[in-house]
């Protein structure tokens, strides 16, 4: 008597396959968009850090010596406008760190418990070969803000920018003191 697969055997090994299939691809789909919202970030982090790393080692700028270099963080801009200025009220030349983000919230006064003040836009003035920066809204100098970013696959990231180093870093956007707004810095 010859032994072979039946017909059931053959469909149930299969559905068996494809299921497994299926659960191998729903996995490698998540870590792709995880993959894909690091890199988002990412991007934006080291635009940045370009930016001020040329700022520290140069005060040239498309064969220009320039005296600041400003960047304007606004409230609903999917960009980081920049001006380079040689001294004069117009700047010589503008630019921008762009992406798949959206400027969500900038917070003024992370280190305050309770009443979180936000602002519409942040100018963040650097000098060539200094490292301390200005971070100035209406008119007052912050000593840290707080960015609330939105990457374009809805994920929230939070950046802390201060005065002393200039350097941007992430930060957790959760707090245990106000979890709606006051994030802790990641470690």
């Amino acid at each position: 008597m010859k032994k072979s697969f039946t017909l059931f055997e053959m469909i149930l090994v299969i559905v068996i396959v494809g299921i497994i299939s299926l659960m191998i691809m729903r996995l490698t789909g998540s870590q792709l968009q995880k993959l894909q919202r690091k890199t988002e970030k990412d991007t934006l982090l080291t635009a940045y850090q370009n930016r001020y790393s040329k700022n520290l080692t140069s005060s040239l700028f498309l064969g220009t010596t320039y005296a600041m270099m400003q960047m304007t963080f606004a409230t609903g801009a999917n960009n980081i406008a920049i001006a380079y200025f040689t001294g004069e009220e117009q700047p010589f030349f503008t630019d921008s760190i762009q992406g798949d983000f959206q400027i969500e919230q900038i917070i003024t006064n992370p280190n305050v418990v309770g009443n979180v003040q936000t602002t519409d836009t942040l100018t963040l003035t650097l000098k060539p070969y200094e490292i301390p920066c200005t971070l100035e809204n209406k008119g007052n100098n912050l000593p840290e803000i707080i960015l609330i970013i939105k990457m374009k696959k809805q994920k929230k990231y939070c950046f802390s920018i201060s005065h002393k180093s200039c350097r941007m870093r992430e930060v957790v956007c959760t707090s245990r003191r106000d979890p709606e707004y006051l994030p802790d810095f990641a470690e």
